[in-house]
């Protein structure tokens, strides 16, 4: 287990670093900017993806468009809806954006280095933490672009993989071809 544990602060710093956007506190979320901008950083090929949002918004529905954008976010990565409470996000409470943040945090992390591990501050609802040590993060990370399927699959060694050489008469090592067909 990690000798430290991230705390609210520094998720909030994370997200603020990650989006390039003030993200002191949880009001800083507000308008969805800084969520939204950490999703298309932790997951690159959403980026593909036509999210109507605006970067400054003025205006309530400006606003709306970029709740709008989040959803579709999560909706893209098939994430739990117990992970996402828009309304809760929306408002800000601690809880709703809390496991949002942890979630982001972790699968950003887990996506650089296979062997990442941390221990939160304040403890994680039950189907979050589900989600993030199962399969389902795996396939939103994957569809989002943090990895690269190719990255999951074992890599033949060199002595296993099949390879063409001429000294073998032009066939396969152990495949009992001789490669005259």
């Amino acid at each position: 287990m990690p000798d430290t544990r991230v705390t609210k602060a520094e998720l909030l710093d994370w997200a603020g670093e990650l989006s390039q956007q003030r993200c002191a506190s949880l009001d800083d979320l507000r308008s969805g900017v800084v969520l939204l901008r950490t999703f298309l950083r932790v997951f690159p090929r959403l980026a593909e993806r036509s999210l109507k949002c605006k970067m400054q918004p003025r205006w309530d529905w400006e606003i709306a468009l970029n709740w709008d954008a989040v959803e579709q976010c999560c909706i893209a990565l098939s994430l739990p809806a117990d992970m996402v409470d828009r309304p809760g996000l929306q408002a800000c409470r601690f809880r709703a954006v809390y496991n949002l943040l942890v979630a982001l945090y972790f699968m950003y992390h887990v996506a650089r280095d296979r062997d990442f591990a941390a221990d939160f501050a304040h403890p994680i609802d039950g189907p979050v933490a589900h989600f993030l040590q199962s399969r389902g993060a795996i396939i939103a990370m994957t569809a989002g672009g943090a990895i690269v399927a190719d990255e999951l699959l074992p890599r033949p060694s060199p002595a296993t993989r099949a390879t063409r050489s001429p000294e073998s008469g032009g066939g396969y090592p152990g495949s009992g071809l001789d490669g005259d067909g």
